[in-house]
């Protein structure tokens, strides 16, 4: 073979065999993309007036280009999906960072909050498979027995975060959601909020999440802080299920006037009504004690809202009504068994808390 053979002047340099043209190596490649660079290659090889050196290297880098865009096919949702990741992160740590210790504050409540949920046997372990596991019998109304003192949201609203770090993060979160709202954070955070404003079911908001989270999703710290408040709303449903009047017989029946009946009302403006006045927090707190402590296992707590109420008010109305019994029988315990609520046995519990029911129903 002379040098004219290759359209130079002087004998070319000559190239390893793994620089060699290697169409073979790139034939599954090309079966995902538009096969326009093979075409291109079959043309140059048809080419007239083109050595066959030249051939060779432009063909080499046809495939070189095919190989590209199907690295960009493969490329490109990998980092769509180290954004998502790195977004769930920085909305997480964001909200951490707003409260005392860097972040350890909500670190530890959260690790002590599923290691409470192990120990009560609602999960055997903190694994993604056992979270998921606990929203699906949610889903399916399986009642939770827990109290009132070790949800979440009860310990997680003594923390104190920086007023101002605090604000910036939920309008992190709400400009997250409105600008993502068809990814899979975006998604659940909306989906929280519309929970959180409505009276939603806690089975119900458990099924809606179970149909957009992915088992893996619930490794991931955030996926558990915004699911939260289920396990809260299911415990708390569990344990004040408004019965209606008619479900009593016996102790806890209407009397002949009704004056075992303490009545409260909320309406639109969040304001509270009974016997026909306003009332204040302090006032009801006040009302449901001496109702408590004068009727004992006798009495009823009538819960009556009007229909735009949020759900989350209507949660938070029930919570003062428990709190204030909660505090009554804790000074009875504290009278007469010299011990606080948390120290009695089990058997003490019961006979304090059949003397003070939390009897809620509604009209």
């Amino acid at each position: 073979m002379s040098p004219k053979d290759y359209g130079l002047s002087s004998p070319p340099t000559p190239l390893h065999p793994k620089h060699l043209p290697q169409v073979e190596r790139f034939k599954r490649p090309a079966d995902y993309l538009e096969p326009w660079p093979l075409k291109l290659c079959i043309l140059i090889r048809e080419m007239k007036g083109i050595s066959k050196f030249k051939r060779a290297i432009i063909y080499r880098l046809a495939n070189q280009i095919r190989l590209l865009l199907l690295s960009a096919c493969f490329v490109i949702p990998i980092i769509g999906w180290g954004q998502e990741l790195a977004a769930e992160d920085e909305l997480l740590d964001c909200v951490r960072d707003s409260f005392p210790g860097d972040g350890q504050t909500l670190d530890s409540l959260m690790v002590v909050f599923e290691s409470e949920l192990i120990i009560e046997g609602l999960m055997e372990s903190r694994s993604a498979e056992d979270y998921r596991g606990l929203l699906q019998r949610i889903a399916s109304e399986q009642a939770i027995l827990r109290e009132m003192d070790s949800y979440f949201f009860t310990r997680f609203r003594n923390l104190t975060p920086d007023s101002s770090a605090i604000l910036s993060c939920v309008e992190s979160i709400e400009r997250y959601a409105a600008q993502f709202p068809e990814e899979r954070l975006g998604q659940a955070l909306n989906l929280r909020a519309e929970s959180m404003n409505g009276k939603v079911p806690p089975s119900d908001q458990a099924s809606a999440f179970l149909d957009i989270l992915r088992v893996s999703d619930f490794e991931r710290p955030i996926y558990r802080f915004l699911t939260y408040h289920i396990i809260d709303g299911q415990a708390y449903q569990t344990a004040t299920t408004n019965p209606s009047l008619d479900d009593f017989g016996g102790g806890g029946s209407v009397n002949n006037y009704g004056a075992n009946m303490l009545q409260v009302r909320m309406n639109t403006q969040n304001q509270l009504v009974s016997n026909d006045q306003l009332i204040s927090d302090e006032e009801l707190l006040s009302r449901v004690q001496m109702h408590a402590r004068r009727f004992e296992e006798q009495a009823i707590y009538v819960v009556e809202i009007e229909d735009d109420v949020k759900y989350t008010s209507f949660i938070t109305l029930k919570d003062k009504i428990a709190l204030a019994i909660t505090q009554v029988r804790d000074d009875y315990a504290r009278r007469y068994l010299g011990k606080t609520l948390t120290e009695l046995t089990e058997e003490e519990q019961e006979v304090v808390f059949y003397k003070y029911p939390l009897r809620i129903v509604s009209p």
